[in-house]
């Protein structure tokens, strides 16, 4: 961006807040930029604006075009697919987000996103940043947090082959676990990762769910102590007579209930 800027571009920075991309303003000033006025601030001949991505989206759509000469979108997962869909019609885009971690949404956009957009424009370029930047890559706390909290258990499910691509009906078994095999590692590391497979807004609450929630049932499909399935049920409270008619009616909805 600051390239861009640098040999005279207008670029246009969206995120979901104003303090997301204090990183990118950050290195503008680095290099000798100033903020000229509210959002706007001058490197070499270029402008970096920031914008809300709805108040670009009206933009577009009002003059047929989007705004300046290049795009960047800090936290892309943060935005629906439709907005990310719009703002690929400018000719130069650049997008940065967290794939990995307890941030569900990252792992739906690399599902649903990136495989649109390799069916779209297959020539696009991704880059990868690997290495850990507010830690050491030797930091011994964050692989515990990781192991503790399970976030890579879908990772490790694929790692000790504990999932397969068949299930065998004849042999398999389901099962509801019980409160102390909830908290069986040996069990709630596979089930936590399929689920993290299934969906992609997991998150740190569904391990308290899993270990916790009395409310909710976790069932498992098992076949040599192989978990190759896995399915969370929620009771919902019963519901009186007259209200249920309502809501069959169409007149009354249950906030929280499906």
């Amino acid at each position: 961006a600051a390239r861009w800027c640098q040999s005279g571009a207008h670029v246009v920075g969206l995120s979901p807040s104003l303090s997301n991309i204090n990183a990118l303003i950050d290195r503008f000033e680095a290099l000798g930029g100033r903020c000229v006025k509210s959002n706007h601030w001058q490197l070499g001949e270029g402008i970096l604006q920031w914008k809300p991505m709805d108040r670009y989206l009206d933009g577009m759509q009002a003059h047929g075009r989007g705004e300046g000469d290049c795009l960047v979108i800090d936290e892309a997962a943060a935005f629906s697919f439709r907005q990310l869909e719009s703002c690929l019609g400018h000719p130069r885009v650049a997008m940065a987000t967290t794939l990995e971690g307890y941030e569900g949404s990252g792992r739906g956009f690399r599902i649903r996103f990136l495989n649109w957009l390799t069916q779209r424009w297959p020539k696009w370029r991704q880059l990868d940043i690997l290495d850990p930047i507010r830690w050491s890559d030797q930091d011994e706390l964050e692989p515990l947090l990781d192991d503790w909290l399970l976030l890579r258990a879908s990772e490790m499910i694929a790692e000790t082959g504990a999932q397969t691509d068949t299930i065998d009906r004849q042999n398999a078994r389901a099962v509801c676990l019980t409160g102390a095999e909830r908290r069986n590692v040996t069990l709630a590391a596979p089930v936590m990762g399929l689920l993290q497979q299934a969906h992609h807004r997991n998150s740190p609450n569904d391990f308290q769910a899993l270990l916790e929630a009395s409310d909710q049932q976790f069932w498992c499909l098992k076949h040599d102590s192989r978990v190759q399935a896995a399915a969370v049920l929620i009771e919902e409270p019963v519901v009186e007579a007259p209200l249920l008619e309502a809501i069959r009616a169409g007149e009354r909805r249950l906030a929280g209930q499906l």
